[in-house]
């Protein structure tokens, strides 16, 4: 879908607060409904929210390692 041309696209910092799940209320909203259509603002979110390469997550360590960690600190 196109962008609407009235549409004005969300600053960079709601759009950061939309990723966190920290906007609320009708800007939440609104902006879930801008990016169903607004391929520039989904590019914007792509970057904001970053999924890490494999590299990064071997070199993190597994899930499993984590929790391992955990329960041998208690």
């Amino acid at each position: 879908m196109a962008q609407e041309p009235w549409e004005i696209c969300p600053p960079e910092d709601r759009l950061a607060a939309y990723a966190e799940k920290r906007l609320g209320g009708k800007y939440n909203e609104w902006t879930w409904r801008h990016l169903k259509f607004c391929s520039a603002c989904m590019r914007k979110m792509a970057k904001i929210k970053r999924v890490p390469d494999p590299g990064e997550i071997i070199a993190g360590g597994s899930v499993w390692e984590r929790l391992r960690r955990l329960w041998r600190w208690r």
